[in-house]
């Protein structure tokens, strides 16, 4: 009982100390979620019903151990920065927060330009980078944000790979991997064979009662798995202290190590199925190995940088507590005035200016995403405003009627509804009461996440140049276009003509809709195509103005939800403003710099006739010690003059001689970041 009271204690103790941090943390999540809740909606859904995301989930938890491996140091630039504010007077300060609301503003018109393309989601989240580095800099200093900039860059990961590229790189990652464990398995004498002629490459295991197939498609090729251990590599190389030549090295062994065990596991799973059964190898040990295999990756990873690159998680080496430490850490400074380690008892604290700026950024947030609606995916009503049964394949009442057309469903497409994971995919077709015009066929595919309605691309081209075989197609023309604009629904729009000599014309695009799935409704993605067959490929900017006036026929029969957009007004306002601030920005910065110029030249002429030799001997030996070292720490300039003039220096009329530089403008304190922690040091301006 004792040590529950005792743990309850510790926590609300925390909380209470923290409290300003989680508020902070609030505070800063709250514009980002205003921007992005839709598309962390879409994503969220695809990490859930998609393999291929599912490493999204570890996301949160690794950046949260990079931003507590690196608290002190943020902590160490917010001190600094407010440091810097109090002794500067240069309008330098404030290029950083122009910056930021420069790279905000950037991000959303990334984001707008985003919604109109086919690709939204992964436009949208590749802003999300940008957004997050111009808060911190509005929020913050150019400091905070290099200890910070790892960490948003690992934002990176949770944008999804185009399906083409995902396919391009699957297949060839899934053609090395079965070539080579087929060979490991005829080193080991299994009965195999393999198969590379068609789909996926197979390996067929030879038994008495018939051949036992292992294709290696997309899934099984390993490259969602390699997406996982790239994010772990990632971190890995992150949190070890070690050089920069060194991480490379451990990040493209961790890819070569991967392969390995990538092709292990795929012999492993054909000699399970040998020596025990297909079933224990096809559903206990390949429903795990991928994740297996990750985990295996990281922990060998690391084992092999820990035991022959000799590099640690942590410095086992203790910082230098100089006596001055202790005397500072009574005085609740931040930074040790003699040897300038910071000594972590700052506490982050949300003062009313920081206050002000997110409350700012939160209402003008709210207000261009209203000038500035941008829907990730467009959400309709479903067909004719209900929400359409999905067992219904056979009704035609999922079409809307076309003048001079008669629409007819023809079949349902179950095997390749197993392939690609759709719960239906279902083909339609527009007879024309013409015999001169073409038949329009529509396909309609329904599926729970976005990934698995791939592009027609995929199947066509990128799959195929994975394989080392040439396209089954030759692409004439490939482009988007806007069907409607409010809400934004971009389509895509491919002409290509096949071997047999026709060409294939298909206009297609991915919107969200209710449907009915038993007793409840949920929203699923759509994918329609309408496709037109032809012999003459020169026609076919004929042919797309139909398709274009069909396919607008469907979107408005599918009613989508209208949104309030002022995007003639809100875009060009935002791209004035971003073109203004950058002018803004670049003025500051050369008037800074020549006043800054003309003050140290100014201040030099006066220096060099009336300044004593202690204050030339310490200027000097600053310069040489930025020339050698980068910067020069306290000790390093008190014993470099001590060795070259056996002169010894009092700590406080040093201190005083490099403020007066500072203000002269020949030197300048910065904050260096090493594996004893953050530190004060100087740097010659000159």
């Amino acid at each position: 009982m004792y040590k529950l009271k005792s743990l309850s204690n510790r926590i609300l103790r925390l909380l209470r100390i923290n409290s300003q941090f989680v508020l902070l943390l609030i505070l800063v999540s709250t514009p980002i979620l205003v921007i992005y809740s839709e598309d962390f909606l879409v994503l969220t859904n695809e990490m859930l019903y998609s393999e291929a995301y599912n490493y999204a989930f570890f996301l949160p938890l690794l950046m949260g151990l990079l931003l507590y491996q690196r608290k002190e140091s943020i902590k160490a630039t917010i001190d600094f920065n407010k440091q810097k504010k109090a002794n500067e007077k240069s309008s330098i300060i404030f290029m950083d927060k122009l910056l930021g609301l420069s790279l905000c503003l950037v991000a959303f018109l990334v984001y707008w330009y985003g919604s109109h393309t086919f690709h939204p989601l992964e436009i949208h989240l590749l802003s999300l980078p940008i957004f997050v580095t111009g808060l911190t800099l509005i929020l913050s200093c150019m400091k905070t944000l290099r200890v910070l900039l790892p960490i948003i860059l690992f934002l990176i990961f949770l944008v999804p790979i185009p399906s083409e590229f995902l396919y391009l790189i699957g297949g060839f990652t899934a053609n090395f991997s079965t070539q080579a464990a087929y060979t490991t398995l005829k080193i080991f004498s299994i009965p195999v064979g393999l198969d590379m002629s068609y789909g996926a490459p197979t390996i067929y295991l030879k038994t008495s009662t018939g051949n036992l197939l292992f294709s290696v498609d997309l899934a099984c090729s390993g490259i969602y798995s390699l997406l996982a251990f790239t994010m772990f590599a990632v971190f890995l190389v992150l949190i070890l202290r070690c050089s920069f030549p060194e991480k490379i090295g451990i990040f493209l062994a961790g890819f070569i190590l991967f392969q390995c065990l990538n092709v292990l596991r795929i012999s492993l799973t054909v000699m399970l199925g040998y020596w025990v059964s297909e079933q224990a190898a096809m559903t206990i040990f390949h429903s795990f190995s991928g994740w297996l295999l990750i985990f295996a990756g990281t922990g060998l990873l690391l084992f092999l940088a820990d035991k022959l690159g000799k590099i640690k998680f942590y410095s086992h080496r203790k910082p230098p507590f100089c006596s001055q430490c202790t005397k500072n850490l009574k005085k609740k400074l931040s930074f040790c005035s003699q040897c300038g380690r910071f000594l972590g008892i700052q506490h982050i604290e949300v003062s009313r200016n920081t206050l002000g700026k997110l409350l700012v950024l939160i209402l003008g947030c709210l207000v261009i995403t209203f000038v500035v609606q941008a829907p990730t995916f467009t959400i309709s009503k479903g067909p004719g405003g209900i929400a359409y049964a999905l067992t219904s394949e056979n009704s035609t009442n999922v079409f809307p009627e076309i003048p001079n057309y008669t629409l007819e469903f023809i079949f349902r497409d179950v095997d390749y509804e197993k392939v690609s994971g759709q719960d239906t995919s279902l083909m339609y077709a527009y007879f024309p009461t013409e015999v001169t015009e073409p038949i329009i066929y529509v396909d309609l595919g329904i599926a729970d996440t976005v990934s698995r309605l791939h592009n027609w691309e995929v199947c066509l081209i990128s799959w195929q140049i994975s394989r080392g075989n040439p396209p089954l197609v030759s692409v004439i023309d490939s482009r988007d276009i806007q069907l409607i604009k409010n809400p934004t629904l971009v389509s895509r729009f491919l002409v290509f003509q096949s071997p047999e000599n026709y060409t294939q014309i298909v206009l297609y695009w991915i919107e969200r809709a209710p449907f009915k799935n038993g007793l409840s409704v949920e929203l699923k993605y759509v994918r329609i195509s309408l496709i037109i067959f032809t012999q003459n490929d020169t026609n076919h900017r004929v042919f797309e103005e139909k398709l274009l006036n069909i396919s607008r026929e469907i979107v408005h029969y599918w009613q989508p939800l209208k949104t309030q957009a002022l995007i003639s007004i809100g875009i060009p306002a935002q791209q004035l403003l971003l073109i203004s601030l950058a002018g803004f920005i670049g003025f500051m910065f050369i008037t800074d710099r020549t006043t800054s110029l003309k003050k140290r030249l100014r201040n030099k002429k006066i220096f060099d006739r009336s300044a004593s030799k202690y204050e030339k001997t310490i200027l000097k030996t600053v310069i040489e010690l930025t020339r050698t070292k980068k910067n020069a720490e306290l000790q390093d300039i008190t014993y470099k003059i001590y060795r070259e003039n056996r002169l010894r220096l009092s700590r406080k009329k040093l201190a005083e001689t490099l403020k007066r530089l500072e203000q002269y403008g020949f030197i300048a304190q910065d904050l260096t970041f090493d594996d004893d922690g953050p530190k004060i040091v100087w740097k010659s301006k000159t």
